[in-house]
Protein backbone atom coordinates (compact mmCIF):
# COMPACT_ATOMS: atom_id res chain seq x y z
CA UNK A 1 0.00 0.00 0.00
CA UNK A 2 1.04 3.85 -0.51
CA UNK A 3 1.38 4.34 3.31
CA UNK A 4 3.75 1.19 3.43
CA UNK A 5 5.70 2.34 0.97
CA UNK A 6 5.80 5.64 2.78
CA UNK A 7 7.04 4.32 6.06
CA UNK A 8 9.57 2.39 4.31
CA UNK A 9 11.01 5.49 2.52
CA UNK A 10 10.83 7.33 5.85
CA UNK A 11 12.85 4.64 7.75
CA UNK A 12 15.70 4.56 4.49
CA UNK A 13 15.61 8.25 4.83
CA UNK A 14 16.37 8.30 8.16
CA UNK A 15 18.93 5.74 7.92
CA UNK A 16 20.76 7.88 5.04
CA UNK A 17 20.17 10.91 7.53
CA UNK A 18 22.36 8.78 10.35
CA UNK A 19 25.18 7.46 7.94
CA UNK A 20 25.51 10.62 5.68
CA UNK A 21 24.33 13.53 8.04
CA UNK A 22 26.17 15.93 10.21
CA UNK A 23 27.60 14.40 13.42
CA UNK A 24 27.35 17.66 15.01
CA UNK A 25 24.53 19.45 15.90
CA UNK A 26 22.20 20.96 12.39
CA UNK A 27 19.47 22.30 11.08
CA UNK A 28 17.88 19.30 8.84
CA UNK A 29 15.47 20.98 5.60
CA UNK A 30 13.20 18.47 5.32
CA UNK A 31 11.77 18.44 2.39
CA UNK A 32 12.29 19.16 -1.16
CA UNK A 33 9.87 19.02 -4.00
CA UNK A 34 7.77 20.55 -6.88
CA UNK A 35 4.45 21.63 -5.18
CA UNK A 36 1.45 24.80 -5.27
CA UNK A 37 1.32 23.33 -1.25
CA UNK A 38 2.01 26.14 1.39
CA UNK A 39 1.85 23.39 3.95
CA UNK A 40 4.88 23.45 6.32
CA UNK A 41 5.75 21.53 9.55
CA UNK A 42 7.11 22.82 12.60
CA UNK A 43 9.87 20.69 13.98
CA UNK A 44 11.57 21.14 10.38
CA UNK A 45 12.69 23.19 7.74
CA UNK A 46 11.10 22.51 4.17
CA UNK A 47 11.99 24.00 1.04
CA UNK A 48 9.62 23.79 -1.82
CA UNK A 49 11.08 23.91 -5.15
CA UNK A 50 8.50 24.87 -8.00
CA UNK A 51 7.72 25.52 -11.32
CA UNK A 52 6.39 28.73 -12.07
CA UNK A 53 8.87 31.96 -11.51
CA UNK A 54 6.97 33.62 -9.00
CA UNK A 55 6.85 30.10 -7.20
CA UNK A 56 10.86 29.79 -8.12
CA UNK A 57 11.74 33.09 -7.27
CA UNK A 58 9.75 32.64 -3.65
CA UNK A 59 12.11 29.37 -3.08
CA UNK A 60 14.86 31.23 -3.92
CA UNK A 61 14.42 34.02 -0.75
CA UNK A 62 13.58 30.83 1.57
CA UNK A 63 16.46 29.27 0.17
CA UNK A 64 18.12 32.39 1.37
CA UNK A 65 16.58 33.15 4.57
CA UNK A 66 16.95 30.12 6.07
CA UNK A 67 20.64 30.10 4.72
CA UNK A 68 20.87 33.65 6.60
CA UNK A 69 19.65 32.00 9.73
CA UNK A 70 22.02 29.26 9.91
CA UNK A 71 25.07 31.28 9.59
CA UNK A 72 24.10 33.87 12.44
CA UNK A 73 23.40 30.51 14.42
CA UNK A 74 26.82 28.77 12.94
CA UNK A 75 24.44 25.70 12.19
CA UNK A 76 25.36 23.24 9.39
CA UNK A 77 22.49 21.99 7.42
CA UNK A 78 21.64 18.48 5.81
CA UNK A 79 18.91 18.05 2.84
CA UNK A 80 18.33 14.98 1.23
CA UNK A 81 16.69 15.34 -2.89
CA UNK A 82 15.91 12.85 -5.48
CA UNK A 83 16.31 14.97 -8.31
CA UNK A 84 19.44 16.91 -10.54
CA UNK A 85 17.48 20.07 -10.60
CA UNK A 86 17.39 20.22 -7.12
CA UNK A 87 20.58 18.93 -6.40
CA UNK A 88 21.87 22.16 -8.34
CA UNK A 89 19.72 24.67 -6.80
CA UNK A 90 21.27 23.37 -3.78
CA UNK A 91 24.52 23.44 -4.56
CA UNK A 92 23.99 27.59 -5.56
CA UNK A 93 23.10 27.95 -1.82
CA UNK A 94 26.46 26.43 -1.00
CA UNK A 95 25.41 23.06 0.00
CA UNK A 96 27.71 19.92 -1.03
CA UNK A 97 26.94 16.43 -2.18
CA UNK A 98 28.66 14.05 0.54
CA UNK A 99 26.44 10.94 -0.93
CA UNK A 100 24.23 9.38 -3.00
CA UNK A 101 22.20 6.01 -2.94
CA UNK A 102 19.97 4.39 -5.05
CA UNK A 103 16.54 3.16 -3.31
CA UNK A 104 14.36 0.97 -5.15
CA UNK A 105 10.80 1.73 -4.79
CA UNK A 106 7.34 1.00 -6.43
CA UNK A 107 5.95 3.44 -9.13
CA UNK A 108 2.77 4.92 -7.90
CA UNK A 109 0.91 4.97 -11.56
CA UNK A 110 1.94 1.35 -12.01
CA UNK A 111 3.73 -0.79 -8.92
CA UNK A 112 6.43 -0.86 -11.16
CA UNK A 113 9.91 -1.52 -9.02
CA UNK A 114 12.38 1.63 -10.41
CA UNK A 115 14.85 2.70 -8.43
CA UNK A 116 15.25 6.30 -6.81
CA UNK A 117 18.37 8.23 -6.21
CA UNK A 118 19.16 10.43 -3.45
CA UNK A 119 21.59 12.84 -2.98
CA UNK A 120 22.46 14.17 0.64
CA UNK A 121 23.57 17.57 0.82
CA UNK A 122 25.19 19.29 3.49
CA UNK A 123 26.09 22.83 4.16
CA UNK A 124 28.70 24.37 6.46
CA UNK A 125 27.75 27.72 7.55
CA UNK A 126 29.27 30.81 6.25
CA UNK A 127 32.39 30.93 8.21
CA UNK A 128 33.65 28.03 6.43
CA UNK A 129 31.55 27.88 2.67
CA UNK A 130 34.68 29.46 1.24
CA UNK A 131 36.21 25.90 0.96
CA UNK A 132 35.41 24.56 -1.87
CA UNK A 133 32.91 21.53 -2.08
CA UNK A 134 35.84 19.46 -3.97
CA UNK A 135 38.12 19.74 -1.37
CA UNK A 136 35.49 18.54 1.40
CA UNK A 137 34.87 14.72 1.27
CA UNK A 138 32.46 13.00 3.44
CA UNK A 139 34.73 11.49 5.89
CA UNK A 140 35.98 14.98 6.84
CA UNK A 141 32.01 16.45 6.90
CA UNK A 142 30.93 13.86 8.80
CA UNK A 143 33.88 12.89 11.23
CA UNK A 144 34.02 9.46 12.66
CA UNK A 145 30.43 7.85 10.92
Amino acid sequence: TMLHQLETLGLELKRLHEQYGPTENHWYVATLGATNSTTTTSSTFVAFLTRTSQQRFLAHELMGELNDMADIAGKVCYAECACAMHKTFLERFGYCEVGRETLQHNEPNNGKRSNLTVYLMVRQPSSTTSISCHSIGKHHLVGTM
